[in-house]
């Protein structure tokens, strides 16, 4: 009697055990996934998780300049092929020049993309007898090991600081853009991404 009362409970230990068992991880799985709506991101897309403004010219989907896939559930699905900067050197000629083609051509022969005069000065200063380096030659380096490697790196941490390729430093009242937003974008770190025409606090 005995044996069978176990057998009996061991029998239906495996029929309801394991069941119960798949609804509570399903349960987790459920808990543990984001809450973006009825399907990917839901209605509001990117701007689920992204709460900024944009200027009525640029008033579309997000992924038309940033890429990603707003489909993905979770961060790291939705941010697969993202451009955070569409707008610099790198990225602009795909995402900025379907519709300012004229701009894009223009501007990366503008002094602000080559920075000749920037570069050139401070190079024939010291090297005067030498064409200075181009500006994708331009780099900082963890330690300089000779004067022009020294050169390089100060044009890379500071004089370059305030042009189209880098950021700006983190304090207030320098960090900006990158490429076009560069200048069109108002600087710091602000949730509203409105382009226009460049103010004086952009250069300053």
């Amino acid at each position: 009697m005995e044996a069978a009362a176990e057998k009996n409970i061991e029998h239906g230990v495996r029929r309801y055990l394991f069941p119960f068992l798949f609804l509570v991880m399903l349960g987790f799985l459920q808990a543990c996934r984001p809450p973006f709506g009825d399907s990917g991101l839901g209605k509001r897309g990117c701007r689920k998780c992204h709460e900024v403004r944009l200027d009525a010219k640029h008033m579309f989907k997000c992924t038309r300049c940033h890429g990603g896939r707003p489909e993905g559930w979770f961060k790291e699905e939705a941010h697969e092929g993202l451009a955070a900067h569409p707008a610099s050197p790198g990225n602009s000629k795909k995402y900025c020049a379907g519709c300012h083609r004229n701009q894009e051509d223009s501007s990366r022969a503008s002094i602000h993309y080559t920075l000749e005069k920037e570069i050139g000065t401070l190079w024939q200063a010291f090297f005067p007898e030498d064409a200075p380096p181009s500006v994708a030659d331009v780099s900082g380096a963890v330690r300089p090991r000779d004067k022009k490697a020294l050169i390089r790196d100060v044009l890379a941490r500071r004089c370059l600081r305030c042009h189209v390729y880098y950021r700006g430093d983190s304090y207030p009242g320098t960090g900006h853009g990158k490429g076009c937003a560069a200048c069109h974008m108002d600087t710091g770190r602000k949730r509203h991404r409105f382009f226009k025409r460049p103010k004086e606090e952009n250069c300053l």
